[in-house]
């Protein structure tokens, strides 16, 4: 006989259409924000009226053509060759760009995979969320606000590196087709790889705080095994005396047999599903490390330059 408990489990995702599926108030990813970045057309490209294969292509080629732009910068590492202190600057700048520029790369080629590894998000991915999303409901008040404060300030710095050179305009007065040309091509730049890493690093983000939320109703689940239904059927004997003689302890056993299958079942998708999410971020990760190693290493010699060099000129 078919468990209609472990059918419902088993069929949680084909039973909802994509809509449903993602409805704001059922995920814990930030569905709007996700929108509002392009994140979510680039993932679910169909869902939001898009060709699939166009939309990511058309995300392939504007990745590829910012990195194109980004190359002329590093001529400008060749032209700060006698400038030490400009090289190391220019240095980091073009490293920290490329990798926005994979991280948007990383997005689009793993567009599929990624998509696949937001199902964990949705409440329903296991039948203890289903049933308790307490705490998957404060990861996503928590992880709202986290992403949106981090999406804010990653557009208020692209504001204020936009508008910057606006108030240096007589900087500029000796050449102003050349540097027209600069600013745009440096704001195109800018604008892409803010786009890119905010994609990237809230995708990040969000899963890191899924799991521990998963894993944390896993363990609650796990916790209050058996109870819930021994205790329920303890309150209903109470209630009517002429049926406790009805109730038998191998009801009791199959329904926490199958609730421990189900807790077994769930786990299993989870550990499927970080496996997945480990493989695509995980060259990433390790990029971005070693490039904010280098970054820190980089501000830190420029800090001790700049020390030495006020040192010098007071002494």
């Amino acid at each position: 006989m078919v468990n209609p408990r472990r059918t419902a489990n088993n069929d949680r995702t084909a039973a909802l259409n994509p809509t449903e599926k993602y409805a704001d108030g059922d995920t814990v990813m930030d569905v709007d924000l996700f929108k509002s970045i392009g994140m979510y057309q680039l993932l679910r490209p169909v869902e939001c009226g898009l060709n699939s294969r166009r939309c990511r292509m058309a995300a392939l080629v504007v990745v590829a053509l910012t990195l194109g732009l980004q190359s002329m910068q590093v001529c400008r590492l060749y032209l700060a060759r006698h400038d030490f202190q400009m090289f190391a600057n220019m240095g980091v700048l073009v490293i920290n760009g490329l990798m926005c520029l994979l991280k948007g790369y990383m997005v689009v080629a793993n567009a599929d995979r990624m998509c696949a590894t937001l199902e964990a998000t949705r409440y329903a991915f296991t039948g203890c969320g289903g049933r308790d999303p307490s705490e998957l409901r404060r990861c996503r008040a928590t992880l709202s606000a986290i992403l949106r404060t981090f999406v804010g300030l990653s557009f208020g710095t692209l504001f204020v590196w936009v508008l910057i050179p606006w108030f240096m305009a007589s900087e500029y007065d000796d050449m102003p087709y050349v540097w027209a040309v600069v600013y745009v091509v440096e704001s195109i730049i800018l604008t892409v790889n803010v786009f890119c890493w905010t994609s990237f690093d809230s995708y990040l983000v969000t899963m890191c705080f899924v799991f521990h939320a998963l894993f944390r109703t896993m363990s609650t689940g796990y916790e209050t095994l058996g109870r819930r239904r021994s205790s329920a059927r303890k309150l209903s004997a109470r209630q009517h005396f002429d049926t406790v003689a009805m109730i038998s302890k191998a009801s009791i056993a199959d329904d926490n047999y199958d609730d421990l299958t189900n807790h077994i079942l769930d786990n299993k998708n989870i550990i499927e599903q970080y496996n997945a999410f480990f493989d695509v971020v995980r060259p990433m990760v390790l990029i971005q490390i070693a490039d904010g190693s280098y970054s820190i290493i980089t501000l830190i010699f420029l800090t001790s330059l700049v020390s030495d060099t006020s040192i010098s000129t007071f002494g």
